[in-house]
């Protein structure tokens, strides 16, 4: 194997090990918080409208199982509340709780912050590059992944 190949396997895994949670004083684990960022977007995005389990799923990258059961971690802590769609039995509205909200808006507050003393220890337009770089590296590794699927066809 190539240095490039154990580099960047070191890079990801690194960055996979990364847990965002260390700084939070609730016991939120990195995909929940993860989780409830989406929800907020998509309330966002939807100006209010119900954010329904299927608009999650269809805006992650993970399984439905897996939304599932972030879902249910965070609703047996108090953060959300799921509900049954009255007219449509197959629709789970998702809101996030009064007390979820204050905690979200705390740990996003203090993950901002977080993230604001690490960018100010860039130089420059060190974090633009970087920002660059990644997005071009997905870029490259998104079309060789279809390319190399479509060779095995």
């Amino acid at each position: 194997m190539n240095n490039y190949c154990l580099e960047f396997g070191s890079m990801l895994s690194l960055i996979k090990n990364m847990d965002i949670t260390k700084i939070f004083d609730k016991d939120v684990s990195t995909p929940e918080f993860v989780m409830l960022s989406l929800i907020d977007y998509l309330l966002d995005k939807k100006h209010g409208e119900p954010v329904w389990v299927s608009d999650i799923v269809e805006n992650t990258a993970v399984t439905a199982q897996a939304v599932s059961k972030q879902l249910r971690g965070l609703e047996q802590k108090g953060y959300l509340m799921r509900f049954t769609d009255s007219k449509d039995r197959r629709r789970t509205e998702v809101r996030v709780s009064s007390e979820g909200k204050k905690m979200y808006d705390a740990l996003k507050e203090r993950h901002e912050q977080f993230m604001d003393n690490i960018i100010s220890g860039f130089e420059g337009n060190e974090y633009d590059e970087l920002l660059r770089l990644t997005r071009k590296f997905q870029i490259l590794y998104t079309e060789n992944v279809l390319k190399m699927s479509a060779d095995k066809k």
